[in-house]
């Protein structure tokens, strides 16, 4: 699980990157929890991927542009958001 949120946080930095003018030095970005989530995919038994998601993320991007060492990213995500399908009864 610690991977996917790695792949979160990277995505998460490109995507202010790319936005990014070229003048900025350091740019603040917040994530939207109306519209973000973050999703999972777990194997079962080797025969199907059980798939779901946490609706309640919040976070922030700091970027430098300058020095990228100095950039940040937090990010919360609450797990009693936990959304995935259940088996029927």
């Amino acid at each position: 699980m610690g991977q996917f949120f790695s792949r979160i946080a990277v995505t998460a930095g490109l995507v202010a990157a790319l936005s990014l003018p070229t003048t900025a030095a350091t740019s603040s970005w917040q994530i939207d929890p109306a519209h973000s989530s973050a999703q999972f995919a777990v194997k079962h038994l080797m025969i199907s991927t059980v798939r779901g998601a946490f609706t309640s993320v919040k976070g922030s991007l700091q970027f430098d542009d300058k020095d990228i060492t100095k950039s940040s990213v937090d990010v919360t995500i609450d797990v009693n958001s936990v959304d995935y399908p259940r088996p029927r009864p």
